[in-house]
């Protein structure tokens, strides 16, 4: 009896596996509907392609019947932990122990809307020249929807080439006074800290454009600025510090394709020899959103009895907010941003928000400050909010403000009194929303934070 082309080929793929590593010959299609998220993979996760040469893997995902390259990136940490910056300061570069393999602590990032369904063996065959697979099975925590992702490895010789899509770029310019712009380039914005140039992570202009464009000539800023104001009290002492005090260096980088990981080198003077620092912290650029994830150092115990705060907001462009409203957490309903404060505005819910929200036809940020849970119940730590075109205050005066007025200016204030000395984490994350967002959408991308998506590899493996 002669078997169909087809059988005779599934047959060869099945006996090249191991025994216990067959995929099931049922069809299994992707239902994850998640596909906002970028995924991050411990190579811990990763089963036979850990302990691969990176230069070696690929990353395929099965669409329409057959397995494709996908985007992806490969973030090295030595055995401390520490990312092994391949760009930035030459005297925080560094190269892992094990000279370029996959190892448990290293990071996979893939972009969870290039997830596939599960392949079949038939599906595995059509990887020409790969001398290994690993499939990995993604569970989405909250519907248990899947999707899979299959890394292979090739012989050094024909590795195949990658993916030409890039979403995240960080681009410095060098001026002859010494001070640097950065331009920081994610799928659909741009934002940069020309008007700030001590401080690196900064944002002095927000430009929304195209996917993937990179010249933002001509775009209108959305931005006047982000802020942020300390009043720290201790020893009988109170100092302000405040945008144009602090000073941020970059370290280290990392520029992949799905995000640039920067080494966040900040230092604020505070008196009698005092400094805060953020050691181990960064800025993170991923194609929709930055995050900040920071150990802030106090560095002596805050007093109890006077004012210790930390705020940290932004100001919409007083000539480009048209159109712009707000909601956050504890007030779902809209208000409407146009530099005249509205009996809506007027009733807000002033508690510590989780998150608030700008958003226009065009486009807008979703802003999330995380810090410790004591710190955000204490009666003081609330929302910020202003939308008052002849707003003036001292700070307009001291450099901080840029242009004059407050135009839904929003974000968190957190009260510090009594907090003492210690290294405390915490982070920010601002996701820039695609034109077309309504309310209710910001659940997506609270989700990517809140319940992330897991992977795990599966005993697909050879």
């Amino acid at each position: 009896m002669r078997l169909a082309p087809i059988l005779v080929v599934l047959l060869l793929c099945a006996a090249a596996l191991p025994a216990d590593a067959q995929p099931s010959s049922k069809k299994a299609p992707r239902t994850l509907t998640r596909s906002v998220d970028t995924v991050v993979l411990l190579g811990a996760a990763l089963g036979k392609a850990k302990g691969a040469h990176i230069s070696q893997l690929r990353v395929y995902a099965l669409h329409s019947g057959f397995l494709r390259p996908i985007t992806f990136q490969i973030d090295e940490r030595d055995q401390t932990g520490t990312f092994c910056w391949t760009g930035g300061a030459k005297d925080r570069r560094r190269v892992d122990f094990d000279r370029g393999k996959m190892d448990g602590n290293d990071e996979l990032v893939v972009l969870a809307r290039d997830l596939g369904d599960r392949a079949l063996p038939i599906h595995i065959a059509m990887v020409v020249g790969a001398m290994g697979f690993q499939e990995v099975e993604i569970t989405d925590p909250i519907t248990k929807g899947k999707a899979w992702l299959y890394v292979f490895t090739f012989p050094p010789q024909i590795v195949p080439g990658r993916t030409a899509e890039d979403f995240t770029e960080l681009r410095i310019k060098r001026h002859k006074n010494g001070e640097e712009t950065y331009y920081w380039f994610g799928e659909t914005f741009m934002y940069n800290n020309d008007r700030s140039r001590q401080n690196a992570v900064r944002a002095t202009f927000l430009g929304m454009g195209p996917s993937m464009t990179r010249d933002f000539r001509g775009t209108p800023n959305l931005l006047d600025s982000t802020q942020v104001r300390a009043v720290v009290s201790f020893m009988w002492i109170t100092l302000v510090r405040q945008s144009n005090d602090i000073t941020v260096d970059i370290g280290g980088v990392i520029d992949g394709p799905l995000r640039v990981i920067a080494e966040n080198q900040l230092a604020v003077r505070l008196a009698l020899g005092y400094w805060v620092k953020a050691p181990n912290s960064y800025l993170i650029l991923w194609r929709n959103k930055m995050s900040m994830p920071t150990n802030a150092n106090c560095p002596v115990n805050l007093d109890e009895s006077d004012d210790s705060s930390y705020t940290l907001c932004v100001d919409l462009h007083k000539d480009n907010h048209k159109g712009f409203k707000f909601f956050n957490s504890h007030n779902k309903t809209p208000v409407v941003i146009d530099g005249k404060t509205s009996a809506a505005e007027k009733r807000l819910d002033m508690a510590y928000p989780d998150w608030n929200c700008v958003y226009s036809k065009n486009g807008g940020m979703l802003s999330k400050f995380v810090v410790p849970d004591f710190l955000r119940k204490k009666k003081r730590s609330k929302l910020v909010y202003i939308d008052d075109a002849n707003y003036t205050r001292h700070e307009d005066e001291e450099g901080l403000e840029f242009q004059k007025g407050a135009f839904g200016y929003q974000g968190f204030h957190m009260d510090m009194r009594g907090l003492k000395k210690g290294v405390y984490p915490g982070d920010y994350v601002v996701w820039y929303l695609p034109p077309g967002f309504k309310p209710g959408q910001e659940q997506a991308y609270l989700d990517e934070y809140r319940k992330p998506l897991t992977g795990k590899s599966t005993k697909i493996a050879r």
